[in-house]
Formats: structure tokens, C-alpha cells, sequence
């Protein structure tokens, strides 16, 4: 059973340091957005807890609703900033970081509480601040919220 709600955040962040994605020290959990954009570090790979949705059709619930599962979302948003070029440069230097990420995020097996992370459309756009590019990827994985019997 799932020890911990949010406990996708951790292990997200531990495959991003096991695969070197970024400096470890600028992969970290963030509380939204707009935290990111505020607290902008150069080079990090920020993780946010987006959205939790319950999977009402087949397989989301059994034992007549004593087992639920739910897809959660989880957002990645990379920041980069270039003092040589605020635009361009900075978004370039964010999209090798995103790719990293993304290749090995997904279809990764967080653990066995939860599914294979699979990249959805995000609802945020790249942004630029303050001489900061912000690129974001959302994620998926299945979780298995009350009771222990439905396979993900």
C-alpha cells in the first residue's frame, strides 16, 4: 500500500539524480509555478505535485469501492539562465536539461506502489523571466490510494 500521498516527489527526484540530469543540489521539490519562477536557480530541475484524479472506470476501483487507485500528475519545469543571452541561449541551455529528463523519466517504474510515468500534455508554456527560461513536462503515474488489490 502507499505509504506517503506525495510519495512520487521523492522518487522522481532520486531518478533524476541517479541519471545526472542536473547538478543533485538544483534537483528539488517545489511547492508551484510560481515559486519556481521566483526562486529561480539556474541549471535546476524543479518537481511539483500538480493534480491527483480518481480512475473511476474499469480497474480504478474493486472490492465494491474499498480499493481506489488515482492518476497523478506531477510537473517537471526546468530553469536555465544565460548571462550571454537571456532569450535563445538561456531556453537552449533549458533544453538539454529537459531532454535528459524526459528520456529518463519516461516509462519509468517509480516503484512497485506505483505505474510507469507517462509524459501528458502540460498546461503550462515555456516562459521567460527575469532572464530565466522555464520549460515544464507533466507527468503521470498510477497510484493505488485506499486498500492494496488493484494491480496498476
Amino acid at each position: 500500500m502507499l505509504g506517503n500521498f506525495l510519495s512520487a516527489s521523492g522518487l522522481i527526484i532520486q531518478r533524476l539524480v541517479d541519471e545526472q540530469v542536473a547538478d543533485a543540489n538544483k534537483i528539488r521539490p517545489a511547492p508551484s509555478p510560481a515559486w519556481v519562477t521566483k526562486n529561480a536557480l539556474d541549471g535546476s530541475v524543479n518537481v511539483i505535485f500538480f493534480d491527483d484524479v480518481p480512475v473511476v472506470g474499469q480497474g480504478g476501483q474493486s472490492q465494491r469501492g474499498k480499493v481506489q487507485s488515482s492518476e497523478q500528475f506531477w510537473l517537471i519545469i526546468v530553469s536555465a539562465k544565460n548571462v550571454a543571452d537571456a532569450g535563445n541561449s538561456a531556453r537552449q541551455d533549458a533544453g538539454l536539461i529537459l531532454l535528459n529528463a524526459l528520456v529518463a523519466l519516461q516509462g519509468f517504474l517509480l516503484s512497485p506502489d506505483h505505474g510507469e510515468l507517462y509524459r501528458q500534455k502540460s498546461p503550462y508554456r515555456a516562459t521567460d523571466d527575469n532572464g530565466f527560461a522555464h520549460l515544464p513536462a507533466l507527468f503521470s503515474t498510477k497510484v493505488i490510494t485506499t486498500g492494496s488489490a488493484v494491480p496498476l
